[in-house]
């Protein structure tokens, strides 16, 4: 038995990629207009979301998708799209084999004919996805200095699997899975900046660039901008080198994907549909009517949904952070509390959130995520506690499993 979960964690990168094949036994919303059931004979494997048909028609015609299609809904996602047009080609082989052993199998009200031809573009969604993944378990354990081959990191990785927004999104190929990524890469982005005084200044734009380019595949990713630049100027100010220029070059290096784009729309004149361009109108309103009845009821529309998807976990994390207090004399516990990275956490968490109460749209699984900056912090207090770290995993996970196996996923809906 010892050895067998030896040989898991060893090889956890691909132990993992059993974990979304448990997903079909979750609990499935119910049939919709939008929702329509992907059955194998009987059975519902998953519930397919209609944006998948207008994504993967997009990816299988890219030319079409940018100068043709008229009011495309996904023209601010040019990349995102990018994804199912240069995957499908490699997967092609895969997606030939599974058409042949399961299409008599797989029973849907969609037309079977237009799902099995976009397999391929179907199966690019779901190796990114797992890219996407393995991107986040890593940042992690670079974090929480975990060995990639520990106990740890197959227990972070099963958490970051097994997370409400991970099971809902896994087998769509809607950007919004891209919404997990965007809390952890935000505590990231303020390291990243923090380097810029001192490493190459060729590598930090670029830098600045990849992560600019984030825009282009989901625009909540626009988030990591101001961690970028936070990230600068804390370390310039403590080098004693800060310089406006700067500051401009590096908004204007990691803006310069979102700009060339919208030029390049402007410049054909294609429209480009951003839900957040009309979702912020209500503070111009504000502004103009001074009805700040306005803003009262987003406030309690915020709380309310902050009160719907609030994640369980955190009330399991509170038991690590209270033996952290107790076991720890309160020298250590001002350092900790009071690090850096204590306070590059909260302030990613404070940019999250109030984008998204700005925003007012999704808000139930856009703050449903932010729980693995918690997490993350939590486990980083106690380092030092193997055994503590240890409970933490263990009672998350089996939380997040009781939770895929019993509840529809909140961010299904």
């Amino acid at each position: 038995m010892q050895n067998s979960f030896n040989y898991i964690r060893k090889y956890f990168i691909f132990s993992l990629l059993l974990v979304p094949f448990f997903f079909f036994f979750s609990p499935k919303v119910e049939e919709s207009q939008c929702f329509k059931p992907i059955k194998y004979n009987s059975a519902t494997l998953y519930m397919h979301n209609c944006d998948n048909n207008s994504i993967t028609s997009s990816s299988m015609n890219y030319i079409n998708y940018i100068f043709e299609w008229e009011n495309n809904p996904w023209r601010g996602r040019p990349l995102h799209i990018l994804v199912g047009t240069l995957g499908a080609p490699v997967l092609l082989p895969f997606a030939v084999l599974y058409n042949k052993l399961l299409k008599n199998k797989i029973n849907t009200p969609i037309n079977k004919k237009k799902l099995f031809k976009k397999s391929s573009v179907y199966f690019s969604y779901y190796l990114f996805h797992l890219l996407i993944i393995y991107l986040i378990i890593f940042v992690i354990c670079k974090f929480l200095n975990f060995n990639l081959n520990s106990f740890n990191a197959f227990f972070a990785g099963l958490i970051v699997m097994t997370s409400d927004l991970v099971v809902s999104f896994f087998w769509q190929t809607h950007s919004s899975f891209l919404l997990i990524l965007v809390p952890v890469i935000s505590v990231l982005s303020f390291f990243i900046g923090s380097v810029g005084t001192y490493v190459e200044k060729q590598k930090f734009y670029s830098y600045c660039f990849i992560l600019g380019c984030g825009s282009l595949f989901y625009q909540m990713c626009v988030i990591w901008l101001p961690m970028l630049v936070i990230g600068y100027i804390w370390s310039s100010n403590r080098y004693g080198n800060l310089e406006l220029k700067n500051i401009f070059r590096i908004i204007f290096i990691f803006l310069l994907p979102l700009i060339t784009w919208i030029t390049f729309c402007l410049f054909f004149d294609l429209k480009i549909f951003y839900e957040a361009k009309w979702s912020f109108v209500w503070i111009f309103e504000v502004l103009q009517s001074g009805d700040f009845k306005i803003l009262e009821k987003k406030i309690f529309k915020f709380l309310e949904n902050f009160k719907d998807s609030f994640n369980l976990g955190y009330l399991i994390l509170i038991v690590p952070i209270l033996a952290f207090i107790f076991s720890e004399d309160n020298r250590k516990i001002k350092s900790k509390l009071l690090s850096l990275f204590s306070l590059v956490c909260l302030l990613s968490l404070f940019f999250h959130l109030s984008f998204h109460f700005l925003q007012g749209y999704y808000q139930p699984r856009a703050i449903n995520v932010t729980y693995l900056i918690a997490f993350m912090w939590v486990v980083w207090l106690n380092l030092r506690n193997f055994k503590l770290i240890q409970f933490t995993f263990i009672t998350i996970f089996f939380m997040q499993v009781y939770n895929m196996l019993t509840k529809v996923p909140l961010t299904y809906i």
